[in-house]
C-alpha cells in the first residue's frame, strides 16, 4: 500500500500548526502497511478566497496521488492533531473514503460525522446525542464530512472534481459527489482528531463523551481570556495578537 500524504497549509502564519507535524510525523512511522510519502503545500494559493484555494490545493492532490501511482490519499489539514493510529483506523474501515472523527472550530461545536449530507443541509451525528454516545469507538456509515483526517482510495480519486461555492468548501460537496456517484463513506469513531484554534483563545478543541460533546484543551502557555483582553501568543512560527470575543468554547 502507498500512500501521499498531503497538506495544504495556511496562506498566513502559521502555515502549519506544530502539533499537526509532530503527530503526523507520528502517525506515519507508525504505520506498517506500505509507505507513507507526506507533501506539505507551501504558498500556493492563486485565488483570492479561501474556498477556491483549497479546492485548487485538494485538486492538485488528487492528480499528484493519480499519476504517481499510489493507492490511496491521505489529507491532513494543517491545524489537526492525529492520533498515532490513525492511518491504520481509517485502513480499517474498508470504504471507498474513511473518515476520522474531529469538531468544526468554527460555528456550532459539531462533530464531522454527518448523516446526512445534501447541497443545501446537513446533519452531524452530534445532533442526537445518545447516538453519538452510543456509536463512540465503532467504525459507521456516514454521509461525510471533512477532509481533516481522511482517506480516500484511489478508485474513488478517479471520480473526484472538487469544487466549491460561495456557501460551502470541497469537502462538503465532496461528500455530497460520493454519495451521487456510489461511493462508500465510512468514519471511524475510535480515531479522534484535534482541531487548533485561536479563537476565543489558543485551543486544541477534542470530541469527548461528557455533556457538551467537546472538549478544550488549552495550547501549553496559554490562558483563558477575558473579553476585551489581548495577548500576544508564540506558536514556534511567529507572534500574534489575540483579541478575546465573547464566545463560548
Amino acid at each position: 500500500m502507498r500512500i501521499l500524504a498531503f497538506t495544504p497549509t495556511n496562506p498566513n502564519e502559521p502555515y502549519i500548526w506544530p502539533r499537526t507535524v509532530t503527530s503526523a510525523h507520528r502517525a506515519i512511522k507508525a504505520f506498517q502497511g506500505g509507505s507513507v510519502g507526506w507533501v506539505i503545500s507551501y504558498h500556493d494559493n492563486p485565488y483570492p478566497d479561501g474556498h477556491g484555494n483549497i479546492t485548487h490545493n485538494y485538486n492538485k492532490a488528487v492528480r499528484m496521488a493519480l499519476d504517481g501511482g499510489y493507492n490511496a490519499l491521505l489529507t491532513i489539514e494543517c491545524d489537526m492533531v492525529i492520533p498515532v493510529d490513525a492511518i491504520d483506523g481509517l485502513m480499517a474501515c474498508d470504504s471507498d473514503i474513511a473518515y476520522s472523527l474531529y469538531v468544526w472550530r468554527h460555528g456550532m461545536r459539531n462533530w464531522s460525522a454527518y448523516t446526512e449530507v445534501a447541497e443545501t443541509h446537513g446533519r452531524t451525528l452530534s445532533d442526537e446525542p445518545d447516538a453519538a454516545r452510543s456509536a463512540w469507538g465503532r467504525i459507521i456509515d456516514v454521509a461525510g464530512v471533512g477532509l481533516g483526517c481522511t482517506l480516500i482510495r484511489r478508485d474513488a480519486l478517479r471520480h473526484l472534481n472538487l469544487r466549491h461555492s460561495q456557501y460551502a468548501a470541497c469537502d462538503w460537496y465532496l461528500a455530497v459527489d460520493a454519495q451521487a456517484a456510489g461511493l462508500t463513506q465510512r468514519a471511524n469513531l475510535a480515531i479522534v482528531c484535534g482541531h487548533c484554534t485561536y479563537k476565543p483563545w489558543p485551543q486544541i478543541i477534542w470530541p469527548s463523551l461528557d455533556m457538551r460533546l467537546h472538549a478544550v484543551e488549552p495550547i501549553d502557555g496559554t490562558v483563558k481570556m477575558e473579553p476585551g483582553q489581548t495577548y500576544t501568543y508564540h506558536v514556534g512560527m511567529g507572534n500574534y495578537t489575540l483579541y478575546a470575543e465573547e464566545v463560548t468554547p
